[in-house]
């Protein structure tokens, strides 16, 4: 069964009399919701309504029940004194057309906007009388249709505007010696290039060669230089799916967090689609095996370069062998790391002794310094040791110069060292070295044995790690690994715990843990080590994998690091599942609905926090509904998300969790904004205020009180308005919160709008307008331009407004943000716009901006008596 409203109206296999389609119509231009019934008696009769309306609608409701008896995808049911009707929204034309557009938005993909406007026949509804409501309604869908057509034709150009060029290689190796053939064949090459060792020797300098190319280069990349480490040999982490590289790719190359696909094909699709027209290095470090490379390659223009110990034969690359260095190359090489006065027999004697290969050479030259002669006996004793266990062993040589400097060391820096080998993740600090054990990196870095690619920051060699990693199973006991690991996770534990207060403090976590200092801002903390924190808590013990992701929710949620979010959910589930653990499961399924969430598969995220309500208990259920309020709002369900915040906070009273109480009322005060419902908004924020400044958190009780303000300005209590704004922005700019010191800015702005006061909106509105796009956040920015186009109305600017809201519109539209599309649409004041403003405005429950739109159009609209009927309603 299908329905179309996109045309003629018309439910296949059903048979309607003209006053059951202008009803049916009516309830599914918002299916599942309570039509008002002035709305429902409009679109049948219009203006004139028969003696005893509510008889008569109920007689035609009656009737169209009748018509649909044999359609039981088609339920009308009562609500109250009025009617909703329950249908899959993906049997009706015009809800697959919007849903299909929000999906390309998210992605984005031009292909789902070209099946989006296919679903349309005609104009909408066009069988329909030409009544004001059936006018303004075929109007409003009909600007939706050109608004999405301007998309399709402008697709592709701005989906990814990077801010600047990525240039993520690696430093280059330093006193890189010879290769000269080689780099004159990667030169002459392009397209797919692996990088492969002769026989698959490790340690030949595969790595060494392809960061020099891409250095020594840059001239032929003007687009920059993408870089990964698939850690394909990696001997504690698993290798890196292609979905977790594109992700990285896709953020790097300027695709907003939202619009990463979450699937590996769409993710590939839409990375070949950004690399198709430039030309770019992309170097894939470390590869395993060809499947792990395969999405990854970019085509066009650009030159994909993998190193592996592997031939992957099944990869259509060309392959460029590495073998060891010729005896000249190495004897320059030990030249340039111990200078042009050493020993040149001793010199010579090192190399064979190291096999030629670049990185027994390195460790072996930084061993050595000024004692050449003493390590070259030292390297022949180890060599003959080595050969003595392993015949024919091709690394032999590399593990005889890392014994040499592994033994070198102190007990101390051996320990450490050692432990590092147990490290998950791409890198490590002081900090997260120190939980493992005592020492100083500076001297395993002195020693050659780890790198520092940026100032505070250390890895390993993949050869190395490895080697860390065997010294550490033979020289170290089970228990004292296992004991490193429980002091490397409670480290982690707390940092992230140290951090969630620092960004939330009022949401609710699982556990608490213990505050410790972090080197830097805990968003800067979190930015730097989000991958570690995935790959230690995918290493990490079950508990310990779902609290790593209870305290990194918020962070993950807000920067929507979707694919971050959801890897480290199924990580969580996994375990959980396994030892059937309920809190594992609860913060399992919180994440993976997150990642909905962030993604725009709202409905999805709904459905799986809706399961987990069956089963939680009344900690977790209050978060569970608050979440799930959250969702429900953004996906324009206001009154369903009211009743979930309201069902969570009396949870939160009940049980006694006071000090979460302020962010229920907060959920609460801003729901009942958008319905219009302005002083339940006021006292629920006022009590936010009162009971955070009661549990001594100062910032959020100002901070709350700001929130306030937006109310008090629609209450007309602009002065009020204005002093709760400015008194916390001296707050925000001294606690540096950029997100809340633009958003109070904006609304300080439209308090001065308000108030006449002109030249101090434009002050605070640029202010406002610069931190949001400094933050790279559509969603903010358009709240921001919505100010300002209003503003500019205000002052006779016409161009200004025009352009305000226009990139207002855009960019509500990139953050699938509908509230402020809605109100930009409406700030435009021309008939199309406020109708298209109304619609979405009546769909999602915002009352306070139908009510908007129902005034604007009581001033503009030819028909201006019946929309200030219609205002003076709901007013």
């Amino acid at each position: 069964m299908r329905v179309q409203l996109l045309g003629h109206l018309t439910v296949e296999g059903v048979s309607l009399t003209d006053r059951q389609r202008r009803l049916l119509a009516a309830l599914l231009l918002e299916p599942g919701r309570a039509v008002p019934q002035s709305r429902l008696l409009s679109a049948i009769w219009d203006d004139d309504l028969p003696t005893g309306p509510e008889v008569a609608l109920r007689t035609q409701v009656f009737r169209l029940r009748k018509a649909l008896k044999d359609v039981p995808e088609l339920a009308v049911t009562t609500v109250g004194q009025t009617y909703s009707i329950e249908v899959d929204p993906h049997l009706v034309d015009l809800h697959r057309f919007r849903r299909l557009v929000a999906e390309a938005r998210t992605l984005p993909d031009p292909a789902l906007l070209e099946s989006a406007l296919e679903l349309w026949q005609d104009d909408a509804l066009r069988d329909l009388p030409g009544t004001p409501l059936w006018n303004g309604v075929r109007a409003a869908l009909g600007y939706e249709r050109r608004a999405v057509q301007d998309e399709f034709d402008a697709a592709g150009k701005t989906v990814a505007a990077p801010a600047q060029v990525p240039h993520q290689l690696p430093a280059a190796i330093p006193g890189f010696t010879g290769r000269d053939d080689q780099l004159r064949e990667l030169a002459d090459r392009s397209g797919t290039v692996l990088i492969t060792a002769i026989d698959g020797i490790a340690g030949v300098g595969k790595t060494a060669l392809a960061l020099h190319f891409g250095h020594s280069e840059v001239a032929r990349f003007p687009d920059g230089r993408l870089y990964v480490n698939l850690r394909g040999f990696d001997p504690q982490d698993r290798p890196l799916a292609p979905s977790d590289v594109l992700t990285q790719f896709l953020r790097a190359l300027g695709v907003k967090a939202q619009h990463v696909p979450l699937g590996e094909a769409e993710q590939s699709k839409l990375y070949r689609s950004l690399m198709a027209d430039r030309r770019m290095l992309v170097l894939l470090d470390n590869a395993a095996h060809a499947d792990q490379v395969r999405p990854l390659l970019p085509g066009g223009s650009s030159t994909c370069l993998i190193t592996s110990r592997n031939r992957l034969v099944d990869l259509d690359a060309v392959p460029l062998f590495l073998d060891v260095m010729t005896e000249q190359e190495a004897v320059a090489l030990l030249r340039r790391v111990l200078g042009d006065d050493i020993d040149l027999a001793a010199a010579r004697e090192l190399a064979r002794l190291c096999g030629y290969l670049p990185l027994a050479l390195r460790i072996a030259a930084a061993n050595a310094g000024e004692f050449l002669a003493d390590t070259v006996a030292d390297l022949r004793e180890q060599n003959r040791l080595a050969a003595l266990v392993i015949d024919d062993d091709e690394q032999a040589a590399v593990r005889a110069a890392f014994d040499l400097s592994y033994l070198a060391l102190d007990d101390e820096h051996r320990t450490l060292f050692r432990r590092l080998g147990l490290l998950a993740g791409l890198d490590f600090t002081a900090e997260s070295a120190a939980a493992l054990a005592e020492g100083s990196l500076d001297v395993l870095h002195a020693a050659n044995l780890v790198e520092q690619p940026q100032p505070g920051r250390y890895r390993l060699h993949d050869l190395l790690r490895l080697y860390a990693f065997g010294r550490a199973q033979t020289d170290d006991s089970a228990q004292a690994r296992e004991q490193a690991l429980d002091r490397l996770h409670r480290w982690y534990l707390d940092a992230t715990y140290t951090a969630a207060l620092s960004i939330a403090p009022e949401k609710m976590l699982l556990e608490r843990g213990t505050e410790v200092p972090l080197p830097s801002s805990a968003a800067d903390w979190l930015d730097n080590e989000r991958a570690n924190v995935v790959a230690v808590a995918a290493q990490a013990p079950g508990r310990v994998r779902y609290l790593l992701l209870d305290r990194m929710h918020t962070y993950l949620k807000i920067g929507r690091h979707t694919a971050e979010q959801v890897a480290m959910a199924e990580s969580a589930l996994e375990t959980a599942t396994a030892a059937n653990d309920e809190q594992g499961l609860q913060v399992g399924h919180l994440g993976i609905a997150a990642g909905h969430a962030s993604s725009g598969r709202l409905r999805q995220a709904a459905d799986i926090l809706t399961e987990s309500l069956r089963t939680a208990w009344p900690e977790a259920r209050v978060r569970l509904l608050h979440v799930l309020g959250d969702v429900l709002r953004e996906e324009g369900d206001v009154d369903r998300a009211l009743a979930c915040y309201t069902e969570s906070s009396e949870l939160t009273a009940a049980i006694g969790l006071d000090d979460m109480l302020a962010s229920q009322y907060f959920s609460l005060g801003t729901t009942c904004w958008m319905q219009n419902r302005l002083e339940e908004s006021l006292r629920y924020l006022m009590k936010a205020h009162e009971l955070a400044a009661a549990h001594g958190r100062h910032y959020y009780s100002m901070f709350y009180l700001a929130v306030c303000g937006g109310t008090l300005r629609d209450l007309g209590r602009y002065e009020e308005a204005a002093d709760n704004l400015s008194r916390f922005i001296v707050e925000a700019r001294e606690q540096n919160m950029t997100a809340h010191l633009s958003s109070a800015l904006s609304d300080l702005a439209t308090v001065h709008t308000a108030m006449g006061e002109h030249e101090l909106a434009a002050q605070h509105g640029e202010e406002a307008l610069t931190l949001a796009r400094d933050m790279g956040d559509p969603a903010f920015e358009a709240d921001v331009r919505v100010a300002l186009g209003a503003l500019a109305v205000r002052r006779g600017q016409p161009e200004a407004a025009a352009e305000h809201l226009d990139r207002a519109v855009a960019a509500a539209r990139e953050a699938g943000y509908r509230h402020a599309e809605a109100a930009a649409l409406i700030a435009r004041r021309t008939v199309p716009d406020v109708l298209q403003g109304l619609t979405i405005a009546r769909t999602s429950g915002y009352r306070l901006l139908e009510h908007k739109a129902l005034k604007v159009l009581a001033e503009i609209h030819p028909d201006h008596e019946f929309y200030a009927r219609q205002a003076a309603q709901i007013g």
